[in-house]
């Protein structure tokens, strides 16, 4: 007699909004993470960041969620943001959320443009008053 397994269904889905962000070094931009429920069950998700591989962000990008974890359904404001001496490029990375038993991502990737010209403050010309003059 052949033993029958009940399939676990997905208890949320994961989603981003906007998927990517344009920022210059030192600045930031803001993402929300979407948090749905997706059957019956109802788990606590935590929230987290990190590269393909696993192993932290990239070098110069950091991600706060607010908040980090919650039962579906919830938003997740997401702030991510560009160290001063990061070099320009694509820095695409993973948001995860974790489940009971399951784990999902998607994608996010943060634009690092170059950073903005220096510009030069105004010179103030004098006071008004006349040099010499008593």
């Amino acid at each position: 007699m052949p033993i029958f397994r009940r399939k676990k269904l997905q208890a949320f889905t994961l989603g981003l909004d906007p998927m990517m962000g344009t920022v210059a070094p030192g600045e930031s931009v803001s993402a929300v993470v979407i948090v749905r429920p997706s059957g019956r069950e109802t788990t606590v998700v935590n929230l987290s960041a990190s590269s393909a591989l696993g192993k932290g962000l990239p070098t110069g990008v950091n991600v706060s969620f607010n908040p980090p974890l919650g039962v579906p359904p919830f938003n997740s404001a997401i702030n991510v943001s560009a160290s001063p001496e990061i070099t320009p490029g694509a820095y695409p990375f993973l948001i995860i959320g974790t489940g009971e038993d399951m784990k999902l991502m998607a994608t996010y990737t943060l634009i690092v443009r170059p950073g903005k010209p220096a510009t030069e403050k105004p010179v103030v010309e004098g006071t008004g008053e006349k040099a010499g003059e008593d």
